[in-house]
């Protein structure tokens, strides 16, 4: 079922003062970003929001949009089978919205088919848009953007034709709290992460285009952070009608942590990929999500998360072709066996000893080259047969 409530060009009149900057801000070379009041606007920009029970966030998530410095873009939300009035609140903001915006519907799928949804419709030839529509972004209803965030995007990519995606940095807030739980995705306390390491990128002004061979290795294992809600990407990475073409056109997984499963496909694929150290969006913390938030969570619901993760790196490492792409497979291989030996495994041994050995094996079984998890391995295998021997004493 599909709810269109299009509000048309003529709506992005408006020019709502952007938060986040002084009012003298004007990103330099971002087409459309201070459009005149009279002259109407091509939505160059897909924003894909993908909800579920999200009702009490929406006003907020569209309060931010209508603050953006960039005003070319289109808003396309996606209720993934809310079973709240989110679907009728969304329906409310889009028909007061100061620029064009489309309300799909779908059955509970989770947030990688949403977000698919989204980017079928954006660029699907019934869609009237489809034609201007050059980038794509993606914005959780629950996240909050910085005014700047497609206004800088956009200008990054405009600039850069040899650019398929550009990402920015994600501030980590509690939202019940209003504490800032991690100021900057890109920092470990007191430490840059490595996607900061100056050898591994190109700079070119603000922008750091990542072209170092060890890209993917450090994508796989989580390094270079490219989420999609602080991303504006490409048309072409998505494009269908581009099909037989190399690169080829991707499509959003349904699996656990479909960003970094998506991200590492695009590099395997050779679509590149910069970011800008700064940070562009707030992810908020509440008891309505999981990621982000896995330690505060209880053992269930963190191995659930990580089992999620674990179906998206198995679905990773089945997507690539070991014989075209012999060393992205081999990554894949790597970082799946690295997640099921310590976080499925290793990490879970006090919970649930036997089947945390058991989900070390297997991943033994997977990449067997690596002494110190047989090490490690062993000694667990040890200290349980001792805790089930002493047990079965006290039993008898």
């Amino acid at each position: 079922m599909i709810l269109n409530v299009d509000r048309g060009v003529e709506s992005e009149n408006a020019t709502p003062a952007p938060i986040g900057h002084p009012p003298s801000y004007a990103p330099a070379d971002s087409r459309g970003a201070h459009a005149p009041a009279d002259t109407p606007s091509v939505p160059r920009v897909a924003v894909v929001m993908p909800t579920f029970n999200r009702a009490a966030w929406l006003a907020e998530a569209f309060d931010a949009l209508a603050r953006q410095a960039f005003h070319d873009f289109r808003l396309i939300v996606v209720d993934d089978g809310s079973t709240d009035d989110t679907a009728d609140r969304a329906a409310e903001h889009i028909a007061k919205a100061p620029f064009p915006a489309t309300l799909l519907r779908q059955r509970n799928r989770g947030p990688g088919p949403a977000r698919q949804a989204g980017v079928d419709h954006a660029l699907s030839a019934t869609d009237s848009h489809a034609a201007a529509t050059e980038y794509l972004a993606f914005y959780d209803s629950d996240d909050r953007w910085t005014a700047n965030h497609l206004a800088d995007c956009v200008a990054e990519l405009d600039r850069h034709a040899d650019v398929d995606w550009v990402f920015a940095s994600v501030r980590i807030v509690d939202q019940t709290t209003g504490d800032t739980l991690v100021p900057d995705v890109f920092t470990k306390p007191g430490t840059p992460r490595p996607i900061l390491d100056p050898t591994l990128a190109e700079s070119r002004g603000d922008l750091r285009v990542l072209t170092h061979p060890d890209t993917l290795a450090r994508q796989m294992a989580g390094d270079n952070l490219a989420g999609f809600q602080a991303s504006v990407i490409r048309r072409r990475v998505f494009d269908p009608t581009r099909r037989g073409q190399l690169p080829p056109p991707l499509r959003i997984p349904g699996v656990g942590g479909e960003d970094r499963v998506f991200t590492a496909l695009a590099l395997t694929h050779g679509y590149r990929l910069a970011y800008l150290p700064a940070v562009h969006a707030d992810y908020r913390v509440h008891p309505g999500n999981n990621s982000g938030a896995d330690a505060h969570l209880s053992w269930p619901k963190r191995r659930r998360t990580l089992r999620r993760h674990s179906f998206g790196l198995r679905y990773l490492r089945r997507a690539i072709d070991p014989t075209t792409h012999p060393d992205a497979h081999r990554l894949a291989t790597d970082a799946l066996a690295r997640h099921l030996f310590w976080h499925l495994g290793y990490h879970s041994l006090p919970h649930e000893p036997a089947r945390a050995l058991g989900t070390m094996r297997r991943a033994l079984a997977l990449d067997p080259h690596h002494p110190d998890r047989w090490k490690t391995y062993a000694a667990a295998r040890l200290r349980h047969l001792g805790s089930t021997a002493r047990q079965l004493r006290r039993a008898a």
